[in-house]
């Protein structure tokens, strides 16, 4: 996957952050690809290959996962990220609740498998991918470990505050 930047006028987001913004939202590319009115091989070739689709059609996937409660982040000064717009009701302003659509934003920032999540957190895939499907909770360990190796890899957790939901960016 590239890690380029797409700048088109005013607007810049990479694959990585479009594929981190969906893990965030938990859509398919379906899912995001038919409110854009593109299809969902012209996403994938974007998040998978960075081939960059044309200026109107990378401005309608933005916008689309913009008006699903997307926030994207520029680098500026550290790395390049996404989070959600509104803290989500349940979710305290003072810290940042490690929660399934979060851990899948993070591996998908860092197009990290949810075998390589395992495999660096010492745990089975199985406890990834239950706790990504919302069907079992892991014991409170396992999730700090899942969330250290993120960590470790490369992920930025961005804090809930009053203004915005929690999020991730790389870090430079």
């Amino acid at each position: 996957m590239s890690n380029k930047n797409f700048h088109y006028k005013d607007m810049s987001f990479s694959p990585k952050q479009c594929h981190a913004a969906r893990g965030l939202l938990n859509l398919s590319q379906s899912e995001v690809a038919e409110p854009a009115h593109v299809t969902a091989a012209t996403l994938s070739q974007f998040e998978r290959y960075g081939k960059a689709p044309g200026y109107n059609n990378l401005q309608a996937i933005r916008a689309t996962l913009e008006t699903a409660g997307i926030a994207f982040i520029p680098a500026n000064g550290g790395g390049p990220g996404v989070r959600l717009r509104e803290v989500r009701s349940g979710f305290g302003t003072s810290e940042t609740l490690f929660f399934p659509d979060l851990c899948r934003a993070a591996r998908n920032i860092l197009n990290m498998s949810q075998w390589d999540l395992a495999e660096a957190a010492g745990i089975a895939r199985s406890t990834v991918a239950e706790f990504e499907r919302g069907a079992r909770v892991p014991t409170s360990n396992n999730l700090q470990a899942m969330r250290d190796a993120l960590e470790a890899a490369g992920v930025a957790f961005i804090e809930a505050d009053s203004s915005a939901g929690p999020g991730v960016r790389l870090r430079k």
